[in-house]
């Protein structure tokens, strides 16, 4: 008995380890993205890679295998598959498609990618850290110029998203800038979020809207990755993020809702 329990254990442990291709695989959507896009990743790890039939698998598990992986791409002109840290929404539309490379993203289609933003003033001159980056569905990790940027002389500085048709929400996740001075994460700090079915009457004033959550922070570092989390699912068309302390800057650099 004891024996049929061993060869038992050593069968299942063959069918589980290593994990299988095709579960890998499941884990990623097929997107298309600029190769200058690419290039311009935080981190970007080119894997040789005969490309054939079965490179997705084989792509995908390697991706899988690396903690930093968020993205890999095919490039037939060099049978390679590049790793890319970068962050890629599903629903991500390339507007560049002459060098457009066909790539597989392990992020999960969110809400904020594709809806329409306003925002308070930002901090510097269009198209630097404007709100619309907060909802393009990319974001390099590494160029600041992708951050949404708030003037810092705005009192309770904001902005508001409209998904065009109510949606169910449950979180909202924020990234603070990847560098820079070391006190500069800190503008993600006393944020609250909220949301109705209507656009309010004056833009700022969101106390309208059902309370959804908050971020008191302040974050304390580069690159951090911050969930605001409603109690339970709630129902709305727009979403509002608001600093509810006073004037100084928001500044975000990637957005995902769910």
């Amino acid at each position: 008995m004891e024996g049929a329990l061993i060869a038992m254990t050593m069968t299942l442990t063959m069918l589980l380890w290593p994990p299988s291709l095709a579960v890998q695989s499941a884990f990623y959507t097929r997107v298309l993205v600029s190769e200058a896009k690419i290039t311009g990743s935080q981190l970007l790890e080119p894997v040789l890679m005969t490309l054939g039939s079965s490179h997705t698998l084989r792509c995908s598990l390697i991706c899988s295998l690396q903690s930093w992986c968020d993205l890999w791409c095919s490039d037939a002109s060099t049978d390679q598959c590049l790793l890319s840290n970068m962050i890629v929404l599903p629903n991500y539309e390339e507007d560049s498609t002459t060098d457009a490379l066909v790539c597989y993203t392990q992020r999960r289609k969110d809400y904020a990618t594709g809806a329409t933003i306003q925002t308070a003033t930002v901090y510097y001159t269009a198209p630097l850290r404007v709100g619309g980056n907060l909802v393009d569905g990319i974001y390099d990790r590494f160029t600041l110029n992708a951050c949404f940027t708030s003037a810092n002389d705005v009192t309770n500085p904001w902005f508001v998203l409209d998904f065009g048709a109510p949606v169910s929400l449950r979180s909202v996740t924020l990234f603070s800038q990847p560098s820079g001075q070391t006190y500069m994460p800190t503008y993600l700090a006393n944020l609250e979020v909220r949301v109705g079915m209507s656009p309010v009457a004056t833009l700022g004033d969101f106390s309208s809207y059902a309370f959804f959550g908050i971020f008191i922070g302040p974050a304390s570092s580069f690159s951090q990755e911050i969930v605001i989390e409603a109690t339970s699912p709630m129902t709305a068309r727009f979403l509002s993020l608001q600093k509810i302390s006073g004037t100084g800057h928001i500044q975000i650099c990637h957005l995902e809702v769910r």
